[in-house]
């Protein structure tokens, strides 16, 4: 199992404000779609030229195809491509046992529009399963067929993790109304003032940015979530695991919003 990260759940910053200019840069991000986060293609089992096995593939060919490979499972290898067309946009090689190299590992969702009009996805992989809990452990990366950024790590993606269109709070400087954010959730151990030590889910909000080398980046504009893990919480996660369906945990009233530090972040 992995090891849990340690943060104390504070309502206080640590680091003061984060002025507009620091927070966005002259990056662009993604627009909004109102298919945010919904599924937009389904792995299937196929024969590429590339691959020595069998592979998942999902995707347009005339828009962007993903393909996983893993030639040797004995290698705990995955090789998995980008293509737009006949042109490579990148090939990620991933460790993944070969128990979990199957069809409902890989996810393609809707992530709306770019400032160039082109269609984003979120590629998203499950490599690990942890004891006790049974944790998913997910990699996440935003697609379209001119770039592929670097995963970011999720943990139960799909239903404590997902994407979301959300709207810029009053006095943003996001010129973006109801621009699709990836919600990146993880355990956390924490503790909060007469509570005593506990879990919690710790929560922090990513988007896109492509002014430079494309990535999925915190979102300093947005506040920090956290909900403490009690009966209520594991009920409600169960659900959500067997449903396969977006939990929004962060509405919740034991939930907490705070301004930094960010949970998770190095």
């Amino acid at each position: 199992m992995k090891a849990t990260s340690k943060i104390i759940i504070s309502l206080c910053s640590l680091f003061g404000l984060i002025t507009c200019d620091v927070a966005r840069g002259s990056d662009h991000s993604v627009m909004a779609q109102e298919s945010c986060g919904r599924p937009a293609f389904t792995f299937k089992k196929t024969m590429v030229a590339w691959c020595k096995a069998e592979a998942y593939c999902a995707g347009s060919s005339d828009e962007v195809e993903v393909c996983a490979c893993q030639d040797d499972p004995e290698s705990a290898i995955a090789r998995i491509r980008v293509d737009s067309g006949a042109e490579l946009v990148k090939e990620y090689q991933l460790e993944m046992s070969g128990m979990f190299f199957a069809d409902d590992s890989f996810r393609l969702d809707a992530f709306g529009r770019d400032f160039d009009g082109n269609r984003v996805y979120l590629l998203s992989v499950m490599d690990s399963v942890s004891n006790g809990m049974g944790v998913d452990y997910w990699k996440t990366a935003a697609i379209s067929k001119r770039y592929a950024t670097p995963f970011v790590d999720v943990e139960e993606y799909g239903s404590l993790s997902f994407a979301e269109t959300l709207a810029p709070k009053a006095g943003s400087c996001d010129a973006v109304e109801g621009e699709c954010r990836l919600l990146v959730s993880r355990w956390v151990e924490g503790h909060e003032a007469g509570r005593g030590a506990g879990l919690y889910l710790a929560g922090v909000w990513f988007r896109l940015y492509t002014g430079g080398e494309p990535e999925l980046s915190v979102d300093y504009e947005m506040p920090a979530l956290s909900r403490r893990y009690l009966y209520s919480f594991q009920r409600a996660r169960g659900d959500g695991t067997f449903r396969n369906a977006r939990q929004k945990w962060y509405k919740s009233k034991a939930a907490h919003e705070t301004n930094g530090p960010y949970p998770f972040l190095k």
